[in-house]
């Protein structure tokens, strides 16, 4: 078994260090159809669905202002 050093032991203690910007945890329901429509384009681009879901937005809000 290894031990882990008193340093990696130190920052595995306080968890994950805080970011600039915070995430907001939102929640909203989709139709299956939809639902898996954006797990498809998700995987095309290979990223994650809630990343997929962030840049949509973006765009959405940009084509607004």
């Amino acid at each position: 078994m290894k031990l882990k050093t008193l340093s990696e032991l130190e920052h595995s203690l306080g968890g994950r260090p805080r970011t600039a910007k915070t995430k907001v945890r939102m929640s909203f329901y989709l139709t299956q159809e939809e639902a898996e429509l954006l797990r498809i384009a998700s995987e095309n681009e290979a990223r994650p669905v809630s990343q997929q879901v962030r840049l949509l937005i973006r765009k959405f809000i940009e084509q607004q202002q």
